[in-house]
């Protein structure tokens, strides 16, 4: 979960809305291979959002302190992107022998699809009306 919100801090910081889209990549980076997994794996379902509450709004180490509701629409973002993480890796590890799996794989596609575009598109506008303050 660290490089994903390290990189969060420095692109919000910085207000750099390029490098904040990056932290909600589909794709692993090259320098890390296996980022979307230890993402998704950092946490679960139970601990989720209390997980990234924390990361966002009540870090010690953050530079910046977000009003609440601000804080909380990125909690929601971060939020949908992880569960989309979860929907690409199950995609990814079906198998792909199976009619069932390989109809049930494709809806899945389309639903992390679904879930990576609204988490996109907020995040831009979050960006936008951020860097326009």
């Amino acid at each position: 979960m660290d490089p994903i919100f390290e990189g969060f801090k420095k692109a919000y910081e910085e207000c750099n809305g390029y490098d904040l889209s990056m932290t909600l990549s589909p794709v692993d980076p090259d320098d890390e291979p296996d980022r979307l997994y230890k993402f998704f794996r950092s946490t679960n379902f139970a601990q989720v959002k209390n997980d990234f509450q924390y990361r966002i709004l009540y870090d010690n180490d953050t530079p910046f302190k977000l009003l609440a509701e601000e804080g909380n629409g990125w909690v929601e973002v971060y939020l949908a992107y992880w569960r989309a993480v979860g929907e690409i890796l199950n995609a990814e590890h079906a198998p792909k022998s199976n009619s069932k799996v390989r109809n049930l794989r494709s809806s899945r596609c389309f639903l992390t699809f679904s879930h990576w575009i609204r988490s996109k598109c907020e995040t831009r506008i979050r960006i936008s009306l951020l860097c326009t303050l």
